[in-house]
């Protein structure tokens, strides 16, 4: 027979693995919520940037890394190599392609052309966000709860 303290043991451990896989998910969405954020950000900025001022791509990518650290290591790994700068980003395949997409657009057109791919790819990933954004507080709350019920549940039968 299995002494009472390991049983215990064990249910404790149970319910932190699945509190721990619910805590991991939920960290996963946050992550997807703020690299769609950078993106939105970065595609107004580009926007700003080149129908204001007509600003040079490469200044508008050093300018857009003042703002933050985050911010000038992405900008600085879209100058480097933006294939692995995009790789890095924790959005699905679909996201990702769309900004490979926009991100090789950039800087072909004239600024009128420039702004208004901007707009129509800053309204994509806009939707995006809150997209994420709904999701993410519609089922944080739930994926945790579900996670310590079931954990418990099956700590009970160790018990």
């Amino acid at each position: 027979m299995i002494p009472l303290a390991m049983r215990f043991l064990g249910a404790l451990i149970v319910i932190g693995a699945f509190t721990a896989a619910a805590s991991e998910k939920n960290a996963s969405a946050k992550e997807r919520i703020a690299d769609l954020s950078l993106i939105t950000e970065f595609i107004a900025h580009v926007s700003r940037e080149i129908g204001y001022f007509s600003t040079p791509l490469p200044d508008v990518m050093r300018s857009f890394g003042k703002f933050g650290e985050r911010r000038a290591c992405f900008a600085d790994s879209l100058t480097r190599d933006p294939e692995s700068a995009v790789g890095e980003l924790a959005l699905c395949e679909d996201d990702k392609k769309l900004f490979r997409e926009f991100f090789a657009l950039l800087g072909k057109g004239y600024s009128d052309a420039e702004v208004r791919m901007c707009r129509s790819y800053g309204e994509r990933f806009g939707a995006r966000l809150e997209e994420e954004k709904s999701e993410y507080s519609r089922t944080a709350k739930v994926r945790s709860m579900t996670a310590l019920l079931a954990g418990t549940a099956i700590a009970i039968l160790f018990i």
